[in-house]
């Protein structure tokens, strides 16, 4: 029952029986009365109490304002609040009652009964508690919804700040991006290197908007932060899975392709999970081969089952990677159909200049005037060559050029160097130096590596050859690695560095050589990694170096290795190697 305990009732009426009759019912009820004789005066005492009279009961005809015009005025006082109106006349025309019910919200019919007096105030007062809480939610929700939008425009402003960051514009580069909602679930990364290598992410995490966008973020900057350094492919997509699988909620992960294109514009590497297939057209759209992704999304396997191989690819110049997130395919029209697979080829064979304009044209014209049911991106890569040339400067007199001079590098690590976080980050940059490497820097940090690891491995550590690629790659096989590098007590592996040039030609020799004292090293045939597959290597372990070098020698049982790369060059000049501090250097000319 609705506790009338002060309560404020306005009751106006000519007729002073009747006025007292109402109000003493309505003070035995528990209510209190403000009385008033005629219309003028209901609207100078409902003004007067306003905020405090929660309904009034109105005589319809009275002197000088009757119940219709004071009704009136009462409503407009009230504003937004809602007052119960209630009309007691003897009043009994259609027209007449219809007029007080098109003013007010009820009417009583005099002579009245208490009982049906009592209980129409009671049941409108609780209808004026109702749109009192009504009003009250509505008020803290437009409160809320105001600090939502808010703290959504500081999120935006965020998100636009980071994307714009993240993308660099590049003219290898176009794409698209249409989030389904405010905050996109898709992401889109281009981070040029210090190695001179162009490195893209094309992610779509589960889910759309906010929760998909924030989600996305850890890994993004992870790859923003060791794309800028040069790193690995493979590297980049172990620590994402790493922060993916640390930060994603159980139910969530995140496909992607990462890439790295190098500078001569044909050679990219590749890692790819989840995500649709990518295509390797020419420039007219005509299809050349599709590129499967070969790996689980970011996110779903755990550190010591990942794997982070990737593919090496040497494509035609000039022709396109053609990446896109499910939101294109899945894009419906008014029958439900989606766009799928087929209509992409379609489009994309179709074209008659650009397959990316080609493709959004086709999307856009199946879906009409139909809003889109998920995120869309779509990202087209030209392979052509993208590093600084010596042709986009001015040619130097023939009197003031330098010579093209030769030079040596060897950098000795030891115990100390190798057991630090990565020791040859600094000489896989080395590509960077003499410009006359230009576009090699992914093919220098190839051999490096992969020469070096299997000198240690094999030759100082005692590991035995893995099966796989992925055994290789496996937290199983790396952390061997370590425990037996942490365990070393003497070693010495000399890398040497040698570049040198002439008729049109530049060539870079690298050689690793394990000069550590033979009684300090570990005899492969004695030990084995625990859990692994201990039959004879199913694949050559240097088999990514002769892959992308001119000449492999290996020599003394893989104590010695000795990779040559040779590329075109124009005109460029050499500079000095700089030297690493706390790493042993020589360096000859």
């Amino acid at each position: 029952m609705t506790n009338a305990e002060g309560k404020y009732v306005l009751v106006a009426d000519d007729d002073r029986n009747s006025l007292d009759l109402i109000s003493t019912l309505l003070e035995y009820a528990g209510y209190r009365c403000v009385l008033a004789n005629n219309g003028k005066e209901a609207v100078e005492l409902f003004e007067a109490h306003k905020g405090v009279v929660f309904l009034v009961l109105l005589d319809a005809m009275m002197p000088e304002m009757d119940g219709f015009e004071a009704s009136a005025q009462i409503r407009r006082m009230a504003g937004d609040a809602h007052i119960p109106i209630l009309f007691i006349t003897s009043l009994s025309k259609k027209d007449q009652v219809v007029r007080c019910l098109s003013v007010g919200d009820d009417i009583i019919t005099k002579p009245f009964q208490h009982e049906i007096l009592s209980a129409k105030v009671r049941v409108h007062s609780r209808i004026a508690d109702l749109c009192r809480e009504v009003q009250e939610q509505n008020r803290q929700l437009s409160y809320y919804q105001k600090q939502i939008e808010m703290e959504h425009d500081v999120t935006e402003h965020f998100f636009n700040n980071f994307l714009s960051i993240g993308v660099a514009q590049n003219q290898n580069i176009r794409s698209y991006s249409s989030p389904l909602s405010r905050f996109n679930g898709d992401v889109l990364l281009v981070t040029p290197s210090a190695n001179g290598c162009l490195y893209f992410f094309l992610g779509d995490v589960t889910g759309h908007g906010l929760p998909a966008a924030v989600s996305s973020v850890p890994a993004s900057c992870a790859f923003q932060v060791m794309a800028k350094k040069g790193l690995s492919v493979s590297q980049i997509a172990e620590e994402m899975n790493r922060f993916s699988r640390k930060v994603l909620p159980p139910n969530m992960m995140m496909a992607g392709t990462i890439g790295r294109l190098e500078g001569n514009g044909r050679r990219l590497q590749l890692w790819a999970g989840g995500m649709p297939d990518i295509l390797h057209v020419d420039e007219r759209g005509s299809l050349l081969s599709c590129i499967q992704a070969w790996h689980l999304p970011l996110g779903v396997e755990e550190d010591d089952q990942f794997r982070c191989d990737v593919k090496t690819l040497e494509l035609p110049l000039n022709s396109r990677l053609i990446m896109y997130t499910d939101g294109i395919i899945e894009s419906r029209n008014r029958r439900g159909e989606q766009f799928g697979e087929d209509r992409l080829l379609t489009a994309c064979q179709g074209a008659n200049s650009s397959p990316f304009d080609s493709i959004l044209a086709a999307v856009s014209a199946f879906r009409e005037d139909l809003d889109q049911s998920d995120d869309i991106t779509l990202l087209e890569l030209v392979l052509s060559p993208f590093a600084e040339t010596e042709d986009d400067e001015p040619a130097p007199e023939p009197a003031h050029r330098r010579t093209e001079v030769p030079w040596t590098l060897t950098a000795t690590l030891g115990v100390r160097e190798l057991k630090s976080d990565d020791p040859l980050e600094f000489l896989s940059a080395l590509a960077l130096v003499d410009r006359r490497l230009d576009g090699l820097s992914g093919v220098c940090d190839t051999a490096i590596r992969v020469c070096f690891e299997y000198c240690l491995d094999r030759t100082l550590l005692g590991l035995p050859a893995p099966r796989s690629v992925q055994q290789a790659g496996s937290m199983t096989y790396l952390n061997e690695r370590r425990r037996r590098i942490a365990q070393l007590q003497q070693a010495q592996i000399a890398i040497t560095l040698a570049v040198s040039s002439g008729d049109g030609k530049a060539a870079l020799v690298v050689e690793i050589e394990n000069r550590t004292a033979p009684h300090c090293q570990t005899d492969p045939a004695q030990v084995s990694v625990p859990g692994a597959d201990t039959r004879e290597a199913a694949t050559d372990p240097l088999e990514p170096v002769r892959r992308v070098v001119n000449a492999l020698d290996v020599e003394q049982g893989g104590r010695r290795l000795r990779a040559k790369i040779e590329t075109d060059y124009t005109d460029v000049v050499a500079s000095e190697p700089e030297l690493l501090a706390g790493i042993p250097l020589s360096v000859s000319s």
